[in-house]
């Protein structure tokens, strides 16, 4: 079998140009892994922030949600409020309108009898 490989000045050339492409190729994918270690490197770090960030906007959400907890049982006690001022508003609405009612005639009483002074607006 070693009778029938001859080398020629040609196939000589061949393999030189083969082994040098292939020393070329070697060399690239060296600086590509090199390269590509480097961007790991930077992903990492990325990655590394981001899930900083992710933590930042969990302990946000956390604290919004609380807030949100908060607003609903201030809305539940103001709910509560009103709805006692709207009791006390409906007891006093009578005695209201009959104050109104004295103060209307006290006044009518009052520019009869010829008095300018009115006390139906209380004094400052």
């Amino acid at each position: 079998m070693l009778e029938r490989f001859v080398l020629t000045p040609s196939k000589v050339g061949r393999l030189f140009s083969a082994a040098l492409s292939i020393d070329e190729t070697l060399a690239h994918v060296d600086r590509s892994l090199s390269e590509f270690d480097s961007v790991l490197v930077e992903f990492r770090a990325l990655l590394v922030d981001f899930a900083a960030v992710l933590d930042r906007f969990s302990e946000t959400v956390g604290r919004v949600d609380g807030t949100v907890d908060r607003v609903g049982v201030i809305t539940t006690e103001l709910a509560d409020v009103v709805d006692e001022m709207g009791a006390v508003t409906q007891t006093l609405s009578p005695a209201v309108a009959i104050n109104d009612q004295f103060r209307r005639q006290l006044d009518r009483l009052r520019s009869l009898a010829g008095s300018s002074e009115s006390d139906s607006t209380p004094e400052p």
